[in-house]
């Protein structure tokens, strides 16, 4: 299977699907520490009996999250709004104001000039050193958009891993979605709701 190579030299850089460098952090390019893994971009799920319980808040940053809605390490949330509604401008609150170690953003479909808006604004002198970023833009092919939310995955589980709090975005769920109807179309499989067909939701 695909795999990349997941470590501290993947800090504030920008990388596509495959791994490969599009643009270096501040101070040019590391090379591999010894940290450094080359690990497969669809691992396994862990254990459900190795999962540790959700107990631990994890401030996010944003006043009426934090104090009306707090997130828990370890837990699972979406933003969900209509085109226009705000949801990448809080990603990048969040992005620039959390408490986590290491933040991996997978940007799956975006127009390129969105991906350069969310790296301009998200990415500030604080928190660049301590984000990913996956891009797949909306004119690469299908299965090039459905792997970057992996290989985010994958850089994301590297560094859990290591004992760090990890906050993992994958921005937007709908057009990972739009990708793997068209993977599953054009494998053969019978289209269900709204066209998608089962493999969409296993993979969801």
């Amino acid at each position: 299977p695909p795999t990349i190579l997941c470590g501290d030299h993947l800090l504030g850089t920008v990388i596509d699907a495959q791994g490969n460098l599009m643009q270096a952090p501040e101070g040019g390019a590391r090379p591999p520490g010894p940290e450094a893994e080359r690990r497969p971009i669809a691992a396994s799920a862990p254990d459900p009996m190795s999962r540790e319980p959700i107990h631990k808040p994890l401030g996010i940053g944003i006043r009426a999250i934090d104090a009306l809605l707090t997130v828990g390490e370890g837990q699972r949330m979406g933003i969900f709004g209509n085109a226009g509604g705000g949801k990448s401008t809080l990603m990048t609150e969040i992005v620039q104001r959390s408490a986590a170690d290491v933040t991996v953003v997978a940007l799956v479909g975006e127009r390129g000039r969105e991906v350069n808006d969310f790296i301009e604004k998200a990415l500030t002198a604080q928190s660049r050193p301590r984000t990913v970023v996956v891009v797949a833009t909306s004119d690469r092919p299908s299965v090039e958009r459905m792997q970057a939310s992996l290989t985010a995955t994958a850089v994301a589980e590297h560094f859990r891993d290591r004992g760090l709090k990890v906050l993992l975005f994958v921005d937007t769920v709908t057009r990972l979605a739009r990708a793997l109807r068209e993977i599953g179309l054009s494998a053969g499989e019978p289209p269900g709701r709204r066209g998608f067909p089962p493999s969409v939701y296993s993979t969801l």
